[in-house]
């Protein structure tokens, strides 16, 4: 989470997680998932147009903190009943 921005309120995430992966060096996918255990809203006074926005929370090892979406193996969120194959093949037909 950036500086100066604060977390407003936050609501149970249960079924939700987010999805990560990539290729390794000899191709082959990874694709996991970690389970999300809030989403926030978060609002970020620096922005003059949407200050508002709805983050995921995911147990990051210990503790609880905001998933950052900027990071190269970040792919998305599932939610309850969705198939992370989706994503398998996302990275499969990617470079």
């Amino acid at each position: 989470m950036k500086p100066g921005m604060r977390i407003k309120q936050i609501i149970p995430a249960d079924g939700w997680r987010v999805v990560y992966g990539g290729k390794g060096k000899d191709g082959k996918v990874d694709v996991f998932t970690q389970p999300l255990v809030a989403w926030a809203l978060v609002t970020d006074p620096s922005e003059d147009a949407y200050p508002d926005s709805v983050e995921p929370i995911a147990d990051a090892g210990g503790y609880m903190g905001v998933v950052d979406s900027d990071i190269s193996n970040y792919l998305g969120v599932l939610g309850p009943g969705e198939d992370i194959e989706r994503y398998r093949q996302e990275v499969e037909e990617s470079n």
